[in-house]
């Protein structure tokens, strides 16, 4: 029976071995298995390897896990250990759990007397039979990478984010990749010596490789997207200088080669442990990653044959070489003018005591319906009367167009919210005019609510 904790043991056969399981990095399991030693049935403690749904697994963890859970475990009573892992998303290679599953055997049979650094100094030799500890160096530099801010614990999902496109600013991605890749590089160096020594078992460091340069390529992909987006920006600023372009799709090209090329290797490594069953829904990731590496190709080609031609090429958000534009409210005016936007239009309505211009300028989008909310500073008399607002232009008469005016927590705010309705095509403006001050409410818009 496997269990967490003991509940209701009452009609359990007493000849029965309970399985008790848990998988953090506690300091202490006792609270946990004085239940079941006190409860009368023989127990396992099962601890486990962290290795599921990640690129390698979480070694701090798993170390911490195993050696404290079977250090109680043996205080306690327990009569066996059960290392436990779990392939979670399709993407686990067999090969990675041997590190953790040595330590196991290890505390098991040394009731965690060992210190990890003594373990770390000869597993290698015994696994391998290397001459050195690179294997053991190796697993402790990785291990340092799940703690990285940005790499999210190291899950098989932060792998496959779509982080060649730039996510934060050139800095912030420049320190990210660079601490990841200052850990991974040193540790691939030292599972190349090791492989390069190994007499047996070379598979398990095939496979450990494969985890660490996935891990490398995340740090590489992002400085890659980064100068791709850099040198993209640079050839727009230079529309007759289209050249720049070919490194761009050079580190494109990189990129979508480096997924095809591991998508293969895992493949491979994935058929020297099991059977075909479920490789499909992993090799469709890298399918599909490598598909989005050709529809950005196909977008460069084309925006370089208009650069070519002397067409101004696209924002790099357009053609995907950069995030979308974050969308935020501005609530206050870019600027305020002292001088009254047309003057020499008649007043839409007569009994209002302030008119109020207003000008909005559209961006680089087209909108439709656009609503507006802007905070002004107005007296309290103001505030509390009615609001009409109407779209002028220079060729037609003013159009009401929907208004209200909301008071504010802070002392002396309002906002008045507008909606201008249909299209605003990106580049104009939309001008406004604001009747404040009204002796009663106008008549309901269409479209008021």
């Amino acid at each position: 029976i496997i269990l967490q904790h003991p509940g209701n043991l009452a009609d359990v056969p007493k000849d029965t071995i309970l399985l008790i399981w848990g998988y953090d990095a506690r300091a202490s399991f006792d609270s946990q298995i004085l239940p079941f030693s006190r409860s009368g049935y023989e127990f396992f403690v099962c601890p486990g390897v962290s290795d599921w749904s990640r690129i390698l697994p979480e070694f701090d963890v798993a170390v911490t896990n195993i050696h404290n859970f079977i250090r109680d475990g043996i205080k306690h009573g327990a009569i066996g250990m059960i290392n436990t892992d779990w392939e979670d998303d399709g993407e686990a290679l067999k090969a990675v759990k041997w590190h953790a599953d040595a330590w196991a055997a290890e505390c098991a049979w040394n009731a965690s007397a060992t210190p990890i650094e003594d373990f770390d100094r000869r597993v290698g030799a015994v696994l391998f039979g290397e001459r050195g500890d690179d294997f053991g160096q190796a697993v402790g530099l990785l291990a340092q990478t799940h703690r990285l801010p940005a790499m999210k614990g190291m899950f098989n999902t932060r792998f496959w984010e779509k982080d060649f496109v730039p996510n934060a600013g050139p800095a912030a991605i420049q320190a990210t990749a660079s601490n990841l890749l200052a850990i991974v590089r040193p540790a691939l160096g030292h599972l190349e010596t090791c492989l390069r020594q190994a007499k047996c078992n070379q598979h398990v460091l095939e496979v450990f490789l494969f985890g660490a340069r996935r891990m490398e390529f995340i740090g590489q992909r992002m400085l890659d997207g980064l100068q791709a987006a850099q040198l993209y920006e640079q050839a727009r600023q230079r529309p007759a200088d289209v050249s720049k372009l070919a490194e761009v799709e050079r580190l494109i090209r990189k990129t979508r080669d480096a997924y095809e090329r591991m998508g293969r290797q895992f493949a491979a490594l994935w058929l020297s442990e099991s059977k075909p069953y479920a490789l499909d829904w992993t090799l469709g990731r890298y399918t599909n990653a490598v598909n989005e590496c050709e529809a950005l190709l196909r977008k460069l080609e084309t925006a370089r044959l208009a650069g070519a031609a002397g067409q101004p090429l696209p924002a790099a958000d357009e053609l995907g070489l950069a995030a979308p534009k974050p969308l935020f409210r501005r609530v206050r005016p870019v600027e305020n003018a002292p001088e009254a936007l047309a003057p020499e239009l008649p007043w839409a309505d007569l009994s209002a005591t302030h008119r109020m211009g207003l000008v909005v300028r559209d961006g680089e989008v087209d909108r439709f319906d656009l609503p507006l909310e802007i905070e002004l500073a107005l007296l309290a008399d103001l505030a509390a009367k009615p609001v009409r607002a109407f779209l002028i232009g220079t060729n037609e008469a003013p159009r009401e167009i929907l208004a209200q005016l909301d008071r504010l927590d802070s002392a002396g705010k309002t906002r008045l919210i507008l909606l201008l309705p249909g299209p605003l095509p990106h580049g104009t403006e939309a001008p406004v005019h604001v009747y404040l001050g009204l002796t009663q409410a106008p008549a309901p818009l269409a479209g008021a609510v």
